[in-house]
């Protein structure tokens, strides 16, 4: 997986992610995630888009719909 940018800082709205990392705070409507990139969100989540190849870990909640376009998804709650 390699290094993960660190985010601390709370996290909202429409988030676009085209780097390693992990957000420690986010509380997001959409999230999409780009081709070949590895997250970890804590927090909640409405909606995720995966791009392919992309691995999303989702620790906390996700209310809405998931758009899988060839990644993988882990939810931890």
């Amino acid at each position: 997986m390699g290094d993960l940018k660190l985010i601390q800082d709370t996290v909202s709205g429409h988030v676009i992610i085209k780097e390693n990392s992990q957000y420690n705070n986010i509380k997001a409507e959409k999230v999409v995630v780009a081709e070949d990139v590895t997250v970890r969100l804590y927090g909640s989540v409405t909606d995720v888009v995966i791009k392919k190849g992309a691995t999303v870990y989702i620790y906390g909640e996700i209310s809405g719909n998931v758009e899988n376009e060839g990644g993988e998804i882990h939810i931890y709650r």
